[in-house]
């Protein structure tokens, strides 16, 4: 198996080495480490070179600026290993987390998709998790969730990894111009509307910096960009999922789907059967009620046979 780390990088200069050298420290060594420079204005290019010719895994891929997406897919072009690890420059990883990765996705060959528990270092020095779960989950396949409710299964780019036989169903990505900013979102909505497996480690391996600088933690967003942000998220459910949805339409019994799809969950628990149920409930019909409740009845099934 071969593991490509992406990293992406936009006047992060001052950030860069300690990324690289986050991945460079990692027990279980990447194969390569892609470094793409999106067009930066600072000395982050020159740095990048300097680390290239220190380390022959670290490749640097220059390009004019074009946004977060435009370097995922510049990234991807150059990478060529099994399992891509995304990480913002700004970023690190702790010690462990790709020889972690290497165990889950040679173990458990079904998932296609791994994010983890970040810790966000905020400029006092103090820290905080993004998760406080004690247990991995696998979520199964989560299109229905993903296509009716808008769920987002998935976490920050550095926390975020993947097969590289899932990301080449999504990506490249028509819609590059439209996010320079935020292509987590492409990355997480593209798997589970390309049938991509997911898998939730509940393990602390990323470290996410809050800087002053950061795009998205701590920044103050008014309920314009808020409604701005969500409506551009269910706009690109729709464009991933628009062949699913023409087909759905045409087909009466896809409440039978969306049941097997929470089934397919290896260990659903309650909150999983109020997710699927208000899947349900959104379904047209009188008889959605009706439907609401198998999921409900589904999970006790397990939730007995669990205890017994």
């Amino acid at each position: 198996m071969t593991i490509s780390v992406l990293i992406n990088n936009y006047n992060y200069g001052r950030y860069l080495a300690r990324a690289v050298a986050s991945v460079q420290a990692q027990t279980r060594l990447a194969d390569e480490i892609i470094v793409v420079d999106d067009g930066s204005t600072d000395d982050s290019l020159s740095i990048a070179r300097a680390l290239a010719s220190a380390d022959p895994r670290v490749v640097v891929v220059s390009k004019a600026n074009g946004g977060q997406l435009s370097a995922f897919h510049a990234g991807l072009a150059a990478a060529s290993g099994e399992i891509v690890c995304f990480l913002d420059a700004d970023d690190e990883y702790l010690p462990g987390y790709l020889q972690r990765l290497e165990q889950v996705y040679d173990q458990k060959k079904e998932i296609d998709f791994v994010y983890c528990v970040l810790e966000f270092l905020l400029a006092d020095g103090s820290t905080r998790l993004s998760s406080d779960a004690t247990e991995s989950f696998d979520h199964g396949i989560s299109v229905f969730r993903t296509l009716v409710l808008g769920d987002w299964v998935g976490a920050p780019t550095s926390s975020l990894s993947a097969r590289r036989r899932l990301l080449n169903k999504f990506l490249p990505c028509s819609l590059e111009p439209l996010w320079r900013m935020r292509a987590d979102d492409v990355v997480v909505i593209g798997a589970a509307m390309s049938l991509g497996r997911k898998l939730f480690l509940a393990e602390r391996h990323v470290r996410y910096h809050v800087h002053g600088d950061n795009h998205w933690f701590g920044v103050k967003l008014d309920r314009a960009r808020l409604l701005r942000e969500k409506l551009e998220r269910r706009a690109l459910v729709g464009h991933f999922g628009r062949d699913l949805i023409l087909q759905l339409e045409g087909q009466a019994d896809w409440l039978r789907w969306v049941l097997q799809e929470f089934r397919a969950i290896p260990a659903p628990g309650r909150k999983d059967a109020r997710i699927y149920a208000r899947v349900m409930w959104r379904a047209r019909g009188r008889w959605r009620w009706l439907w609401a409740l198998r999921v409900h009845w589904a999970w006790f099934k397990h939730w007995a046979r669990s205890r017994s």
